[in-house]
């Protein structure tokens, strides 16, 4: 498992290094993927919103080995948090996705090995 947290424009924080690698590791183990390929950019965003707060970028790019193409996400919030949580939810989402049609796949095999052997 290759997971890198880049920060760029602000300091570097092991609990939030923590808070990334906890739940990217969870949904990893619940997914079963075994060497994710994954890069995380923290950023702070030059423009404010209306109430003066910066906006926080978080972008992860995620490469696992059932799937050789890359997934970007990219979420903006003004909680820092937030905006990891929701790029890890969007993760969720994609690997979800995946497992679903690797499954369905499976499936679909196993239903035609079956008819070839009722038939013979």
């Amino acid at each position: 498992m290759r997971i890198n947290v880049h920060f760029n424009s602000m300091k570097k924080s092991e609990a939030v290094n923590d808070f990334i690698l906890d739940n990217l590791d969870a949904i990893f183990n619940k997914y079963h993927v075994e060497n994710p390929e994954v890069d995380i950019y923290l950023n702070i965003i030059r423009a404010r919103t209306d109430y003066r707060q910066p906006l926080f970028s978080c972008e992860i790019l995620v490469k696992t080995e059932f799937d050789k193409t890359y997934h970007k996400i990219i979420k903006q919030e003004e909680d820092l948090y937030k905006a990891i949580k929701s790029s890890v939810k969007a993760v969720n989402a994609a690997l979800s996705k995946h497992s679903t049609r690797k499954n369905d796949h499976r499936r679909f095999e196993r239903r035609i090995e079956r008819r070839i052997e009722n038939f013979y």
